[in-house]
């Protein structure tokens, strides 16, 4: 299982991801989304070769720099998984708190807004015609 996060600049439709499950490692490649990062930046235009499949291509890319020893693989949070990071890549420090430092003592009260079901909500969209 693996959790991620994807971005797409809506000006260059540039399109990036991120994963959520290697701890503070986010430079963990997928696949499929690094093929659709090679695929939406216009600096790597034109292409040496066409990626038809983008998980399958994606993964062949990603074994060859492996491979060539530009990238290295990695152990996720869960057991058993792996995924693949460029090599020499800049680490971020990353500061951690404990809940302590981030919560004051004092009890928060937050008020829950009431959800809108989508029936509601198209209601309110017809009576603003």
């Amino acid at each position: 299982m693996e959790f991620i996060c994807a971005f797409k600049n809506l000006k260059t439709e540039q399109y990036i991801e991120t994963p959520l499950s290697y701890g503070l490692e986010f430079g963990e490649l997928d696949p499929y989304f690094f093929s659709k990062f090679i695929n939406s930046t216009n600096e790597y235009k034109p292409l040496p070769l066409f990626i038809y499949d983008d998980y399958w291509d994606g993964k062949r890319i990603l074994n060859k720099m492996v491979e060539l020893d530009k990238f290295e693989i990695i152990n996720s949070n869960f057991s058993n998984e792996t995924g693949v990071v460029v090599k020499d890549r800049v680490k971020i420090k990353v500061d951690t708190y404990s809940k302590s430092e981030l919560l004051p003592n004092e009890e928060i009260n937050f008020k829950m807004k009431k959800q809108i079901t989508f029936w509601e909500r198209l209601k309110m969209k017809i009576k603003r015609r």
